[in-house]
């Protein structure tokens, strides 16, 4: 893939990422960045796979071609791809406790690779947890990264500075389209000063290094600390409490700030039953498909009934918009079944290379070829993405109006939740008395 051809596809990508996939997305710090030419390792925490990857290269700009590394037994798993992989800057690694040891001789290639363009002034983009997490918090950096950055500098006698700049990423809703993203940039650490210090002691050297750009990551993100009560503290932080808690009319990034406030108060207290009833709430509403707010809204059968009302007046448009949009929503969870992490990876891939370049085809060949509405088809891709965000509206409305429905019909499941929900406020004001 040469480079127009790159620049090309980012701008292409950048259509969908900024209007479908999300809904809004921040850029915090970006004039940290150093300017184009010097040579930079960007470091970020990895929890959303692909998309943390694509959301840095959008935010590095169309002249910018950074290098990044992935699972090189995936890259052999779809050779069909290679040619796209290869165009926008991958290089394959291999790690032991997934691909296997017989693979690991190969990074040295990809190392040598990787310092080359390194030092030609590519930015490289490096995830040093060696793993995407599954939920939101920071693993520990594996310190590679680093001697792989002071081996660069070595190539050049030590000459050129390195600067190493940290990232975070932050979204509010893993799974879903039309949420929102964000990425901050922190403070860069500049290696040239380490450089003789390197060379006498090169572990304890990057050893402190790296425990300086681990913590300004985990600065800029949501960490939360306590794994063993995650899915307690995560649910309540995405709940009704905790939008409560935040105020209504943030932006993400100050949505943020509320949520590591939470997140650190629910971490200060020892409370089982407290996390215990968390989980129960958080297994009923899945149980009866519900969230959290509906129970809030107290809707009654008049305003349930004008709501399906005008949903079903809507059908037919919506029904029209599911094409292609319905592969872009639901083809993943199809796909992937319970292992809902890489859901919107699959979505960014998937739609970007495949679904949306042949249902523009298809639409074309069969609107306009076959039945002659070229009209009509060029006015579908016109309002592409209008329908899109129209699909994805439509299903959630959807969704709250049988939310309500099930509420109404069945008061004995609404008072279980209800319960569960005052056990919780009532520890929750005793928390925020202490």
């Amino acid at each position: 893939m040469g480079k127009w051809a790159y620049r090309a596809f980012k701008a292409y990508y950048k259509l969908l990422n900024d209007h479908l996939l999300y809904r809004k997305v921040y850029s915090v710090g970006t004039e940290r960045i150093p300017g184009e030419g010097e040579r930079i390792v960007l470091v970020s925490n990895h929890q959303n796979n692909a998309n943390d990857a694509l959301g840095l290269i959008l935010l590095l700009g169309g002249r910018r071609y950074p290098t990044i590394f992935t699972s090189g037994v995936f890259m052999e798993k779809v050779p069909w791809l290679r040619w796209f992989f290869d165009g926008i800057g991958l290089l394959p690694a291999y790690r032991a406790d997934y691909e296997g040891l017989e693979h690991v001789d190969k990074n040295a290639a990809s190392m040598d690779e990787m310092k080359r363009r390194l030092m030609e002034g590519r930015p490289v983009i490096i995830y040093p947890e060696g793993t995407g997490q599954f939920g939101r918090y920071l693993g520990r950096f594996i310190p590679n990264y680093l001697h792989l950055a002071f081996q660069a500098a070595e190539t050049e006698g030590w000459k050129t500075d390195i600067k190493v700049v940290p990232t975070a990423n932050h979204y509010s809703d893993y799974f879903e389209v039309q949420g929102e993203f964000m990425i901050s940039v922190g403070e860069h650490v500049s290696l040239k000063p380490y450089y003789e210090r390197y060379r006498q002691k090169p572990r304890t050297t990057v050893r402190e290094i790296n425990e300086v750009l681990h913590q300004r990551v985990k600065d800029m993100m949501l960490h939360v600390e306590d794994r063993e009560h995650y899915d307690a503290i995560d649910f309540l932080r995405g709940s009704a409490f905790g939008d409560r808690y935040a105020g209504r009319g943030l932006t993400l990034p100050e949505r943020l700030q509320k949520d590591r406030e939470m997140v650190a108060m629910m971490e200060r207290k020892d409370d089982e039953q407290f996390y215990a009833d968390a989980l129960c709430l958080k297994h009923a509403e899945e149980k009866y498909a519900l969230r959290d707010g509906w129970v809030d809204e107290h809707a009654g059968w008049m305003q349930t009934l004008a709501e399906g009302g005008l949903q079903l007046l809507l059908m037919p448009l919506w029904v029209v918009s599911l094409w292609p949009h319905l592969f872009l929503y639901w083809l993943p969870t199809l796909l992937l079944g319970e292992n809902r992490m890489y859901t919107n990876t699959y979505r960014a891939l998937l739609n970007s290379l495949l679904v949306f370049p042949l249902s523009v085809l298809v639409t074309l060949a069969v609107v306009g070829g076959i039945y002659g509405q070229w009209m009509i088809s060029l006015i579908w891709i016109f309002i592409w993405f209008l329908s899109a965000r129209f699909a994805w509206w439509m299903w959630m409305r959807i969704k709250r109006t049988r939310g309500r429905l099930f509420l109404l019909t069945h008061p004995s499941a609404r008072k279980e939740i209800e319960e569960i929900r005052q056990r919780i406020a009532v520890k929750w004001l005793e928390y925020g008395r202490k």
